[in-house]
């Protein structure tokens, strides 16, 4: 799962870079085409088996059946999910990203509108899977020696900290990874995308994540608080910052998991570490 979970991310990736010139965008569709047609020529299956990307189809359907503003799945063909050598595909309907930058306001905004439609799905979703996945993730980096001894003791003692703290805010189903990267200015407006990390948790840990990043580097501080502002609720701060504390934590993970393919997230993982370090003294 963390490799597939890695895999979409570079694709991601790749596909945002794809939007940005014309050429690139003609080139993406062909192939796309072509990959449907083989598909069909193939007589290739749903797949029931990947429950991870099945989940973001049917949120992401939900989302757009009830006027949400996100990128829908496709209309135009079953939008999956289908297994192709090896590979799970989905299919999405295309939209075209501007060159203006996201308005952090209105991605608050538009942020709390999806919220609003989630908080009436009924599908099968984990609960604060995040702690958990972090929970299961930690021990298997310390077996491959990915931390020092001290910084490894530092990580376990956080872990236990934030699953034994007892969450009293109300729970709903949320994005799940909602920082910047994951939500596009296009011509039909600010959408998001990217709900394959769905669960039911509060929606201070979506607040969490389009923040954690300017608490942690103290870079676009601006941008987070328009968000904030955007979402335009009370929000209670001592949970916003358990919650940034565990997002930094489940980000830091998976820095190390990236970083073992891009060195720039190993950059990000020693940054967060030094976060963590810094704050030590009220972990004791």
């Amino acid at each position: 799962m963390q490799y597939m979970k890695l895999l979409k991310i570079m694709v991601y990736r790749l596909v945002n870079q794809l939007f940005l010139a014309t050429k690139a965008i003609l080139l993406y569709i062909c192939i796309l085409l072509q990959l449907w047609q083989g598909l069909r020529q193939q007589q290739v299956q749903f797949v029931a088996c990947d429950a991870w990307l099945k989940r973001e189809v049917a949120v992401s359907t939900y989302l757009a059946e009830n006027g949400a503003p996100i990128i829908p799945p496709s209309t135009q063909l079953p939008p999956g999910t289908y297994e192709h050598n090896g590979l799970i595909l989905s299919f999405w309907e295309f939209v075209e990203v501007v060159k203006e930058p996201v308005d952090p306001f209105i991605a608050g905004r538009t942020l709390r509108h999806c919220h609003e439609v989630l908080c009436n799905f009924q599908g099968d979703l984990s609960l604060l899977d995040p702690l958990e996945e972090s929970q299961r993730i930690l021990p298997e980096l310390i077996k491959q020696k990915a931390f020092s001894n001290d910084d490894a003791s530092m990580l376990i003692s956080i872990c236990q900290r934030l699953n034994n703290k007892q969450i009293q805010a109300p729970m709903q189903p949320l994005h799940g990874d909602a920082n910047f990267s994951n939500v596009l200015n296009t011509t039909r407006g600010v959408l998001w995308a990217d709900w394959e990390d769905t669960f039911i948790g509060p929606v201070a840990w979506d607040l969490a994540c389009i923040t954690a990043r300017a608490r942690v580097f103290g870079t676009e501080i601006e941008q987070a608080n328009a968000a904030l502002k955007g979402y335009g609720t009370n929000i209670d701060e001592g949970l916003l910052d358990l919650l940034v504390e565990a997002r930094t934590f489940q980000t830091l993970l998976w820095n190390y998991i990236i970083g073992q393919h891009d060195p720039q997230s190993l950059e990000r993982l020693n940054a967060r570490l030094q976060w963590f370090r810094e704050r030590q003294s009220s972990y004791s």
